[in-house]
């Protein structure tokens, strides 16, 4: 025989499934911790370019007037330089392109300018507070050096401002007459430049003189 229900069981209302509840968005410690993440997984990507994928060499085919790198040997006071740049510019380009050999003396060096070499690439176009530099040394025997740390760019590269802040560019160390280093930069490109005696003491400028010599290898580096 069916069973029936009780008038008061009937009237009992049906339990009501709970509705599912929306997901929550992240919280700002979880939000934080994405961010922190994505970013330590961009560091280990460009690490491993940087150190395992872009190797630096010396077998490119490179820019006017970064083929040919200085050859550099210390012996005592003296400082032998091989292939000091000897380019001559005028307002349409190179006029010539030589290389000299000289040997300084240390003890005959006299006065270091700064020189500072405001950007004018994007972003830094208006900014003054990014700029190249370089140095130039005065002696009291012969004509003054100069010594230019530089990206060591690759034929049709241009500089990128991003790009040299990562040091995705190979270094060239740039042993040139002032005619070349600084007239270049006068003359063709039409650069502002200003100089800066260094204040200091004659062994702190014989100093820097002979370390910028030893650190100038031939071995190529990034």
């Amino acid at each position: 025989m069916p069973s029936t229900a009780s008038p008061a069981q009937a009237r009992q209302p049906r339990q009501r499934r709970p509705v599912t509840q929306s997901r929550r968005l992240p919280g700002p410690r979880a939000f934080a911790l994405g961010i922190a993440s994505a970013s330590i997984t961009l560091a280990v990507m460009w690490l491993g370019y940087r150190f395992l994928a872009l190797q630096p060499s010396n077998e490119r085919t490179w820019e006017y007037g970064m083929t040919t790198l200085p050859h550099i040997t210390v012996e005592g006071s003296l400082v032998h330089v091989q292939f000091e740049r000897d380019f001559r510019w005028n307002a349409d380009g190179p006029v010539s392109s030589d290389y000299l050999d000289r040997t300084f003396d240390v003890e005959r060096l006299q006065r270091v300018w700064f020189v500072q070499e405001p950007f004018t690439i994007a972003p830094f176009e208006n900014f003054g507070g990014v700029a190249h530099t370089y140095l130039v040394f005065d002696f009291d025997d012969q004509p003054p050096v100069a010594v230019s740390v530089e990206a060591r760019r690759e034929r049709g590269e241009r500089y990128d401002a991003a790009r040299g802040a990562l040091n995705d560019f190979e270094l060239i160390y740039i042993w040139g007459t002032e005619q070349d280093v600084t007239g270049r930069r006068a003359i063709l490109d039409k650069k502002q430049l200003y100089m800066y005696p260094l204040v200091g003491s004659t062994h702190s400028a014989q100093r820097l003189f002979v370390e910028l010599a030893r650190a100038s290898r031939q071995r190529p580096e990034m």
